[in-house]
């Protein structure tokens, strides 16, 4: 695991779901895109977005307000120079590059999972529209995905010790099940282990969200910095909005 953890709340009766748990090209297709972007299911469409707010001048000069209004007012002169429309085009025109530079990487390096360069292109196409019926049929899916930012080691202990007094000697397994999966995704393919997922279950989903509901954060993390306060609040919600919604969790 590196510095930092992504979680994505995935619907288990979707097709997506099923055909990342039985297809290896899907399987992998994930994994490999995982954790561009802001999420999943924003992935592909993100270089289409941002051409959008640039062709949209009301929509475009409301985020660059409200972007230069989130800066210190010392910085908000500078920030505004940055965010001028010539600027804002050259970083659409690296962001489209980019874009396509990752898809690329995926189709040389996946030669023995998705085939030739057509066909794999092919696979990418079918795994877009997957995501996007996804998105289509659960409404707000892509904005349960959270980062734990280089805090998930603070989080994993802090609620280890917490929990240990309620839960006993299991609460270490318990802890990085929430945290890590209780499931791989795909368990019965032969996928390489760096494109191995971990999956909470659902049933997980909803007892983790039971368990961390009465936490006082700001107690917990009192010694760590508000970084943790912060990173644990967004996953304890993601957790409880996925159980609301009966989802699982995919974890990378």
């Amino acid at each position: 695991m590196g510095v930092s953890v992504h979680y994505c709340a995935i619907p288990p009766s979707s097709t997506l779901f099923g055909r990342l748990q039985s297809e290896k090209a899907f399987a992998t297709l994930i994994s490999r895109f995982f954790n561009y972007g802001s999420g999943i299911f924003s992935f592909f469409d993100e270089p289409s977005r941002f051409t959008t707010m640039l062709a949209d001048d009301d929509l475009r000069e409301r985020i660059v307000e409200d972007v230069i209004s989130r800066a210190p007012p010392e910085r908000r002169e500078g920030a505004r120079r940055q965010l001028e429309l010539a600027r804002l085009r050259e970083l659409g025109l690296i962001l489209h590059q980019g874009h396509e530079d990752t898809l690329q990487e995926v189709v040389d390096r996946c030669r023995d999972v998705l085939g030739p360069e057509p066909e794999a292109r092919r696979w990418i196409d079918e795994f877009r529209l997957e995501l996007e019926r996804t998105r289509s049929a659960h409404p707000g899916i892509e904005d349960r995905e959270c980062w734990l930012e280089k805090t998930y080691h603070v989080i994993e202990q802090r609620l280890q010790d917490r929990l240990l007094v309620t839960r006993g000697r299991n609460t270490w397994k318990f802890v990085s099940t929430l945290m890590f999966g209780d499931q791989k995704l795909g368990q019965d393919l032969s996928l390489q282990a760096e494109d191995r997922l971990g999956l909470v279950s659902p049933a997980l989903v909803r007892e983790g969200a039971q368990a961390l509901r009465p936490l006082d954060a700001e107690a917990l993390f009192a010694d760590d910095g508000d970084r943790c306060t912060e990173d644990f609040l967004r996953w304890r919600r993601l957790y409880q909005e996925a159980a609301a919604e009966g989802e699982a969790l995919l974890v990378g």
